[in-house]
């Protein structure tokens, strides 16, 4: 369990700093793919919530400080989103596919909500970009590549081959 906890976050990290800049340019339709999103709701529906919540509050404070979003604004979005994520932990039983795909597609909408809410609250005229046609192919794309970030996970030991028998 030990080699899982200490790469776990090093993963997130290294996948914040390649969404924000290399893989910046990668675009379908005005929507980015959220590698971050998926991979810390995998991270966070295995190990829980206190895990789940670390792991939110690296990839936002990196995300934080390579972007232009005010400071903060990732961090708590990400904190929140990673511990709500690691409460699904031991409340129903993973399927090989399905649930993650549901779990990603859920929490890449309460991402949003969350973001509109900060928005409406802080800069409301921005509001209104969260909720446009880049939300919905983002959404797509995000449960389209969850089968594929999870089978990689697993290959290459970041995640354990039973995580799918297991009750998450």
């Amino acid at each position: 369990m030990r080699k899982y906890s200490l790469s776990s976050p090093l993963v997130l990290v290294t996948l914040v700093i390649l969404q924000t800049t290399i893989l910046k340019n990668i675009e379908i339709f005005g929507a980015k793919p959220d590698f971050v999103l998926i991979v810390m709701v995998i991270f966070s529906n295995y190990f829980g919530t206190l895990r789940g919540e670390l792991f939110g509050a690296a990839a936002g404070l990196v995300e934080d400080f390579l972007t232009l979003a005010p400071p903060g604004f990732n961090t708590f979005v990400r904190t929140l989103t990673g511990y709500l994520a690691g409460v699904t932990k031991g409340k129903i039983f993973l399927d090989p596919v399905i649930t993650p795909v549901i779990l990603v597609g859920f929490f890449n909408l309460f991402k949003a909500v969350i973001m509109y809410i900060l928005l409406i609250i802080f800069i409301p005229r921005n509001a209104p970009m969260v909720f446009d046609t880049a939300l919905l192919f983002q959404l797509i794309m995000n449960i389209l590549l969850t089968p594929f970030v999870l089978l990689l996970l697993k290959v290459t030991k970041l995640i354990p081959a039973d995580y799918e028998s297991r009750s998450i």
